[in-house]
């Protein structure tokens, strides 16, 4: 991010390579001729007057990794790009249609994998079901957050689980390994029993990604 002071040449340099600066922003001297200097007043001021048309900056624009609501379409941010899945097409990040801010990441593979059979989603129910709950609900609370943990940036409040049990109980182990078949590698970020509100904030960052805190017991 620049402050109006920060709109230099170096700064500018690090937007746009120096063709673009010079095509978009040529200097003439006094016979007609182009210089190989761009007007870079010129070029800060029209940045300065844009940035002033866009209103007051919010981080709460600002998306990350996931899939997220913008207006009546639901993008999915991989990283290099976005993905319209309303209208199954790619996105530039700089569409000025866009509402949210989405900052470019390292590239995520887009999943295409097909659809797991009713076959494969009754064993993995039946298994989850098979784990020693206090309360039989808790599998159905269990296998609902599992639905809704990929897409938590379309949600107005990001679900939350807590899943409890003696020392040895198996949490980290058969629960982790759950959702993990669930989820597919890559798909969440594990945390430490030990981190802190501020540890995991600072994982997640702007990304709309599933949270597991491990308590490795």
């Amino acid at each position: 991010m620049f402050k109006a002071r920060d709109l230099k040449e170096s700064n500018l340099l690090l937007l746009a390579p120096l063709s673009w600066w010079r095509n978009n922003y040529p200097q003439y001297n006094d016979n007609g001729d182009a210089k190989k200097t761009p007007d870079w007043s010129k070029a800060a001021d029209d940045i300065i007057r844009e940035c002033s048309k866009a209103g007051v900056y919010s981080s709460d624009s600002i998306r990350g990794l996931g899939f997220w609501r913008d207006g009546d379409r639901t993008i999915q941010h991989l990283g290099n790009v976005l993905y319209d899945v309303t209208n199954d097409k790619k996105v530039s990040m700089l569409d000025p249609s866009l509402k949210g801010i989405y900052q470019r990441e390292s590239a995520q593979p887009k999943r295409t994998t097909k659809l797991a059979g009713e076959e494969l989603v009754d064993l993995f129910i039946k298994a989850i079901n098979s784990i020693y709950w206090k309360d039989p609900t808790h599998a159905q609370l269990f296998l609902g957050w599992i639905v809704l943990a990929r897409f938590c940036g379309l949600l107005d409040w990001r679900s939350h689980i807590w899943v409890t049990g003696e020392h040895g109980a198996g949490k980290s182990d058969t629960v982790l390994d759950a959702f993990r078949i669930a989820l597919g590698s890559g798909n969440y970020i594990s945390a430490k029993g030990s981190t802190t509100e501020a540890g995991a904030r600072q994982r997640l960052a702007f990304n709309a990604i599933p949270l597991y805190d491990c308590p490795g017991a």
